[in-house]
């Protein structure tokens, strides 16, 4: 009796009870079906791995371990949102405000988290969420400050990916079964960009809705001021300054023009010496009529280009 060794080509002198102490050792269908007398097994060719994501990612055990995902995270809130709001500021430079901004937008995080995992826990239905409030007012706070709204969406963007590593995290440290892990994870990355995309809707419009509304009572403000400072009136400078976006506390240039009668109201003779004035300054303007000249218009132009 003999053994082919086929990688190496040698052939090995065996005897039969050899052969057969081998198929002993063997499982009986290998054994019956691989060895041979005078053949050795082939290379070994590892079973297929099973359809991992073959379970289905809204099945009852799958919605349970999502909840048990979130159940594990609840008692961490604090510590996630604090993980999310820091790489927030860190990632995006015009997130970086004042005191209180931030300090909205940490109470924005902590909302969206605390609300993303109850929605988890509880399989909370989407359509019965809505924007956290700090969320909402934060927002607005952005628009009044003249953010741009892609920061504050890339905001939500970062912080979901962060939530999701998390959940993931939890989850592997929680089973074994690579099918129940494929499907929740897909099941919690579906319901985290269900929430994002709602919630962003939401904060789209108050923020545009603030961004008009305060676009529109500064342009009301700043023409009061104007003409307050146009009359002498006594006004608190520093909140001129801050509505008008111009100093006051400077020497300033003034612009002296004048019209015919093609254009009594001043508005293009008021244009031109916007358009000639310095960066910052007045201009004084004065129509002419066939009777004499009228009554002198000023104006304040600031660095906006808006005049008063």
């Amino acid at each position: 009796m003999i053994l082919a060794w086929p990688v190496s080509g040698t052939v090995f002198p065996v005897d039969r009870p050899f052969i057969e102490a081998i198929a002993a050792l063997v499982p009986l269908p290998t054994a019956m079906g691989i060895l041979r007398p005078g053949v050795f097994p082939g290379p070994f060719r590892p079973p297929r791995p099973r359809n991992i994501s073959s379970m289905d990612r809204s099945s009852p055990s799958v919605a349970q371990s999502a909840s048990a995902v979130a159940d594990a995270l609840i008692p961490r809130t604090s510590e996630l949102s604090a993980e999310i709001y820091g790489l927030i500021v860190r990632e995006i430079p015009q997130l970086r405000g004042d005191k209180r901004v931030l300090t909205l937008l940490e109470a924005s995080v902590a909302e969206n988290v605390a609300t993303l995992l109850h929605v988890l826990q509880h399989d909370i239905d989407l359509e019965n969420v809505r924007a956290p409030a700090a969320a909402e007012e934060y927002a607005r706070r952005l628009a009044q400050r003249g953010v741009p709204i892609a920061a504050l969406l890339r905001a939500y963007r970062i912080g979901s990916a962060r939530f999701q590593d998390r959940c993931l995290e939890e989850l592997g440290r929680s089973t074994n079964d690579a099918a129940l892990i494929s499907a929740t994870g897909l099941r919690i990355a579906d319901r985290t960009a269900a929430y994002i995309d709602r919630v962003s809707e939401e904060l789209v419009s108050a923020y545009e809705g603030e961004k008009e509304n305060w676009l529109r009572n500064l342009s009301v403000a700043r023409a009061a001021r104007v003409r307050a400072l146009l009359a002498g009136e006594r006004v608190d400078v520093d909140s001129s300054e801050a509505i008008l976006g111009y100093r006051l506390r400077q020497h300033h240039v003034g612009l002296v023009c004048w019209t015919g009668e093609a254009d009594s109201s001043g508005g293009d003779l008021a244009r031109t010496a916007a358009s000639r004035r310095p960066p910052n300054g007045w201009c004084c303007t004065r129509t002419r009529s066939s009777t004499g000249y009228t009554k002198p218009r000023r104006a304040l132009a600031t660095p906006s280009g808006r005049t008063g």
